[in-house]
Order: C-alpha cells, then sequence, then structure tokens
C-alpha cells in the first residue's frame, strides 16, 4: 500500500492548486497514478460559482483517477506544514491496494435538524476513547447537506461514519460544496470507505475539571441560570483558580460547560473525562444578572461540571495520549482539528501537528481545520451528531483481513 500527502499555496483560488497538490503527492508515494484521491480545498474555491468543481476535475486529471472525494474546509495541513486564511489546496494519494468504496445517499427525503437541541447521544468511546475500525467510513457534509444526513432509523449503527466533518467556515455566505467520485454538489453528503486498511482512531479534547458534578441547575433557553443555590456565575467563580480571574471577569474562551449525555446520579467529572460521554458547550456571555450564556440548550437532568482548557494543557493531552498508541508506523494518517485549535489556540502554531510529526516523522499526513465535525450517534435511533473543540486522528495501517 503507498500514500503520499502536499499541500500547494497560492495568492488566488487557482484550479491549478489541485492538481499541484496531487502531482507532489504522487511523486512523495512513489506512484505514477491514483486509485484515490482525498481532496480538501480552502473556502476561496466557493466564491467562484464552479471553481471548486474545476478544481476536483483538475485533481482527477493529475492523478488519472475519478476516486476523488472531499470537501471545502477552514484550513488544511499536512505533515510539512499548514495553510489557513489564504488560497490553497491539500491533497493524499493512495495506490497499490488502498483505495475508495462509494455509498450513495439513498434517502431523497429530508429530516430537519433541531439546531436548538443541542445535545445528542453518542457511542461509548467516540468522544475521548480510542477506536479501532476496519475499512473506516469517512462523511463530508455541506450545511444544507447535513440536514438531511442520509441515516434514518432503519439504517444499522454499522452504515455511520467513523469521522467526517461539515463543510466550509462560519464566516462564508456561500454553501460550500463536498465531492464524491469527481463530482462537487452541496445537496448530498458525500459518503466514502477507505478500503484495504485498518484504522485506530482517537480523540482528544484537552479539558481539565475544576470541580465536582453538579445536578440541580435553572435554565432559560441558552441561559444558565443557577446552579445548586448559586448563580451560574457565583458557581463558576468559586472553582475557577484566583491567579484566572481578573476583577471578577472569569477568561470565558477558555472555560466550558462539560454536561454528561446520561441522566447519571453517580457520574463524576474524571468518569465523563474518561469515558468520553459528555457534550462541551462553550461559555458565550456573562450576563449581568449571574447567568451564563452557553453555546446550547440544556437537557433536563443532565449532569454538568465545569472545565478549562489552556494550550499547555491541551497541547500535554496530544502528546501523552500520541505515546500511548500501538500502533508503531502506520502507512498514512488522516486528522481533523476543531478551528479554536491548531494556530489559534498555540499563538500561531499548531502543537496538535507539531505532536504528531514528533510521534511518526515522515508519516502521510492530511488534515482539515473545521468548525465541526461529525461522530456516530448512538441506536435506538442510528444517526450522527456534531461535535466541536476536538483534534481527531485516524492512523492507517494495511488491514489484516
Amino acid at each position: 500500500m503507498s500514500a503520499g500527502s502536499a499541500l500547494a499555496a497560492g495568492k488566488r483560488a487557482d484550479p491549478h492548486l489541485a492538481a499541484e497538490a496531487v502531482s507532489k503527492a504522487l511523486q512523495r508515494a512513489g506512484l505514477s497514478r491514483a486509485e484515490a484521491v482525498l481532496l480538501y480545498l480552502s473556502p476561496e474555491f466557493c466564491s467562484g460559482g464552479a471553481l471548486a468543481a474545476e478544481a476536483v476535475l483538475s485533481a482527477a486529471r493529475a492523478a488519472q483517477s475519478m476516486q476523488i472525494a472531499g470537501a471545502v474546509t477552514a484550513g488544511v495541513f499536512t505533515e510539512e506544514g499548514f495553510s489557513l486564511e489564504r488560497p490553497c489546496a491539500a491533497a493524499l494519494v493512495l495506490g497499490d491496494g488502498l483505495g475508495f468504496v462509494t455509498s450513495a445517499n439513498r434517502h431523497e427525503d429530508a429530516l430537519p435538524e433541531n439546531r436548538d437541541a443541542g445535545i445528542s447521544e453518542a457511542l461509548p468511546g467516540t468522544s475521548s476513547g480510542l477506536i479501532h475500525v476496519s475499512s473506516p467510513r469517512l462523511s463530508f457534509f455541506s450545511d444544507a447537506a447535513f440536514t438531511r444526513a442520509g441515516f434514518f432509523p432503519e439504517d444499522s449503527p454499522e452504515d455511520m461514519p467513523h469521522l467526517g466533518c461539515i463543510s466550509g467556515t462560519p464566516a462564508q455566505s456561500a454553501v460550500a460544496p463536498v465531492w464524491q467520485q469527481g463530482r462537487a454538489g452541496t445537496a448530498h453528503p458525500a459518503h466514502i470507505v477507505i478500503a484495504g486498511a485498518d484504522a485506530e482512531i482517537l480523540v482528544c479534547h484537552g479539558f481539565r475539571s475544576l470541580g465536582p458534578i453538579h445536578h440541580f441547575l435553572r435554565t432559560h433557553g441558552r441561559n444558565l441560570l443557577s446552579v445548586d443555590n448559586d448563580t451560574a456565575l457565583q458557581s463558576l467563580l468559586r472553582e475557577l483558580p484566583a491567579a484566572l480571574c481578573r476583577e471578577g471577569s472569569p477568561p470565558l474562551r477558555a472555560l466550558f460547560a462539560l454536561v454528561g449525555m446520561d441522566p447519571d446520579a453517580d457520574a463524576s467529572p474524571e468518569k465523563l473525562l474518561a469515558n468520553g460521554r459528555f457534550h462541551a458547550l462553550p461559555l458565550l456571555a456573562a450576563n449581568p444578572d449571574g447567568s451564563l450564556e452557553l453555546g446550547a440548550r440544556l437537557p433536563e437532568g443532565r449532569p454538568l461540571f465545569w472545565a478549562l482548557r489552556q494550550p499547555e494543557t491541551t497541547a500535554a493531552e496530544t502528546q501523552t495520549r500520541l505515546a500511548s498508541l500501538s500502533v508503531a508506523s502506520p502507512s498514512f494518517a488522516l486528522a481533523f482539528s476543531c478551528l479554536g485549535r491548531g494556530p489559534f489556540l498555540y499563538d500561531g502554531k499548531d502543537l496538535d501537528l507539531k505532536a504528531f510529526t514528533q510521534r511518526f516523522p515522515g508519516t502521510p499526513l492530511l488534515g482539515a481545520y473545521c468548525v465541526e465535525q461529525v461522530f456516530p450517534q448512538s441506536p435506538p435511533a442510528p444517526s450522527i451528531r456534531k461535535i466541536q473543540n476536538a483534534f481527531t486522528l485516524a492512523l492507517f495501517s494495511a488491514s489484516l483481513r
């Protein structure tokens, strides 16, 4: 099995950037043509109508293959570096027994997404545990296509993607396309299976709990009014280290309400962080009445605890988790990183990427900075859910089957 990755950047969104990235990746993989290509484009390729489609065809010509899949992402990275806020293309080429098996969206009817629902169930281990998968499934969605994702209750959990992302960025006005089999569009998601490889998938969040679990909460919409007998702000300030709180103003960008996915009376921060069954809600604002505005509504009866995410502890978690992996030398890797991590968290550097290259030097990597990732949702209604704030890494090796 052969794989190679490359990144090409320019002053404007030019379809030739996609061909350049593919050509460089082929050279590094020692291939004359590719069986399949995973291609990411920067948001600038959304502004020109058919520009993304032209870039996909340019990549197909360079690869001599129509098995091109991928999406527009907020930024890209490979093992050699990252690119944000400028036109770029990044590609991973596969050959010598590696390729895609595509899966058409067989559902035409839509199920509307409740954007205020906020929290859904997840398969155990998909938030922070380690997953071993044969022939992993990836899915890419435009924001519009996610509302009719193509996964309905009659589908089995085995049909769910193991990883993927929502295409585009929060600032763009145009709907960002996705593509598979060399065709770009926004109406349906792109589903692919990477055949011929097994994967080890891990997810890093970088959260540190500040105190105990709280069960007695009072809310109004997205506002958390009180926690136990205190206002939400009083509860947070009581647990926050004094050094991080200046003049009674907490550093909201570094703070989260972590909410358990189960109404577990015996839940603890340690338990939830270990099994990954939590949803991280950012703190958007501290209101004059002592309430806190959260990133989504809280469901009733779920435990909550306050958590802190700082650059040094977040980077340390990634390093520790990578060191614990049993894979000695993967053939290639895929990564999805929250846009709020990477250079925006690490002061212009990407310490998650650095940890990967130190642990697996020379391993081809294709990464996407994205606003939201997708993960499986558990039975009895198999579906998918969005996650944020995470660094997800999949390490691929030759299939043993």
